[in-house]
């Protein structure tokens, strides 16, 4: 019986000494919305959703990733959609609590819920005179469903967002740059 004993109680004293070192030290602390704010350089492609283009390729484009907490960024911008030599279209984006995940190295976007848009459009509205116009003061929002998923690696940005409900359907906005 006492051998019994002795056996249980090594088996308890080797089991209470071998302990596992953790890997979550590899994050040393980074937060991930210093790494990922700023603004960045892209280029734009805007499709419908069956994949047909509806624009040419948008250069030159700014984004601006700004910090909403250690896992989340917010985008808060304006896109420049040229219409002829002269003029432009300017398409003003809002979407907040973008989820990040990751680490420094390679940062995850997701994000599913409501983007803002300018009113003129988002389904079923019509664009407006005042919305070709220069005043960008009076813009009226509408929000509408949209998914964002994307990665920023190596300082570089890939993002495609999907904005429903607009008046052309389901746009689909690839979006591909670097850090400025």
């Amino acid at each position: 019986m006492k051998k019994y004993i002795k056996m249980a109680a090594v088996a308890v004293i080797a089991v209470l000494s071998f302990t596992a070192c953790s890997d979550d030290d590899d994050n040393n602390n980074i937060v991930l919305s210093d790494v990922a704010k700023g603004d960045y350089n892209v280029d734009m492609s805007v499709s419908l959703e069956s994949g047909v283009p509806i624009l040419p390729l948008i250069e030159g484009q700014t984004l601006t990733l700004t910090k909403n907490g250690d896992n989340k960024v917010d985008i808060v911008t304006a896109f420049y959609i040229p219409l002829s030599l002269e003029d432009e279209l300017t398409v003003p984006i809002a979407v907040t609590d973008i989820n990040l995940t990751g680490n420094e190295e390679k940062i995850n976007l997701s994000y599913n819920g409501k983007i803002k848009i300018p009113k003129d459009l988002a389904s079923p509205a019509e664009p407006s005179e005042e919305m070709m116009s220069e005043e960008e003061d009076e813009i009226e929002y509408a929000e509408v469903d949209g998914v964002i998923s994307g990665t920023i690696e190596n300082e570089n940005i890939h993002m495609d967002i999907k904005i429903d409900d607009t008046i052309v359907g389901t746009l689909l906005i690839g979006v591909n740059g670097e850090k400025q």
